[in-house]
């Protein structure tokens, strides 16, 4: 019998990324977007919504990876954000779907400062609540990146691309095993409400992984060091005039960059999870 899970955000970056997976693995999916497409097989669904029942009824998975990211403040990015997210799991849950995965983020981490990670740290503890599992991946980085890889990778484009952070270590994780992991999570016997992180178990620094990004391309970047708090006070001065978006990078991504989570959490139901992982390849191009 083939298996229904439905996807929210998967005409995003990584949600069409899982959505691809799971059609590849035999799954038959879904998708929950604002705006769906002539001939998919998706429903109007926006943050902040009831689900429409029929999109979630008899549904073997619900993979969670929808997040607004034009919310601005706390108090908008909760309601939207974490408050949205909690009616959509809660629907699911009342409609019997078995299996809730949300896609959150390894900014989420007990003691970070980022608004990000703080609101991702409450949507995980409503689906955990719930039995579900919540899923934190590194930093994401593909073919062609979106989400915090995509403006990485952008920022190398610059004839001078600023570094920042210090000894921050981040914790990347190639799509397609980030991807391949979620669908064996969804398919194994083994399951138990936690949260935990999939991404390389050995960090790199931020000049690494930019230097990296770049290389993939045969170029080669200028750096140049800067006080991040400098380009976090910057950054959020414009976002403070209405002109934020204009910015390749938010002030509070900044600090999920210069503060990011110390190590990957391990899951306990799927042990060795990230052991056999692919590192990301250090292939900037020599001076």
């Amino acid at each position: 019998m083939r298996r229904t899970a439905v996807i929210t955000g998967a005409y995003g970056y990584l949600g069409s990324r899982v959505r691809a997976r799971l059609d590849d693995a035999g799954w038959t999916t879904a998708a929950l977007v604002r705006s769906p497409r002539d001939g998919d097989h998706a429903a109007a669904w926006s943050l902040g919504e009831r689900p429409p029942e029929t999109a979630l009824a008899g549904a073997d998975a619900l993979v969670h990876c929808a997040w607004d990211f034009g919310a601005r403040g706390r108090s908008e990015v909760w309601r939207t954000n974490v408050e949205g997210s909690a009616l959509l799991l809660r629907e699911a849950d009342r409609l019997g779907v078995p299996r809730l995965l949300v896609l959150s983020s390894m900014s989420a981490y007990a003691g970070t400062r980022q608004l990000y990670g703080r609101a991702k740290l409450a949507v995980e503890d409503i689906v955990i609540g719930l039995g579900g599992i919540a899923v934190r991946p590194g930093i994401v980085y593909g073919p062609e990146p979106g989400g915090m890889a995509g403006t990485l990778e952008k920022l190398t484009r610059m004839p001078v691309v600023p570094i920042f952070g210090g000894s921050a270590r981040q914790f990347p994780v190639h799509e397609d095993d980030l991807t391949r992991a979620i669908v064996d999570i969804l398919e194994r016997a083994e399951w138990q409400p936690e949260a935990f992180g999939i991404a390389q178990l050995d960090a790199v620094s931020f000049r690494d992984l930019l230097g990296a990004l770049a290389g993939r391309d045969g170029r080669r970047c200028r750096f140049v060091r800067v006080p991040w708090r400098m380009v976090h006070v910057s950054l959020r001065a414009v976002e403070l005039a209405g002109a934020g978006a204009l910015l390749p990078l938010r002030s509070d991504s900044v600090l999920g960059l210069v503060r990011p989570a110390p190590f990957v959490p391990p899951s306990v139901a799927f042990p060795g999870l990230c052991e056999s992982l692919r590192r990301l390849q250090q292939t900037e191009p020599p001076a």
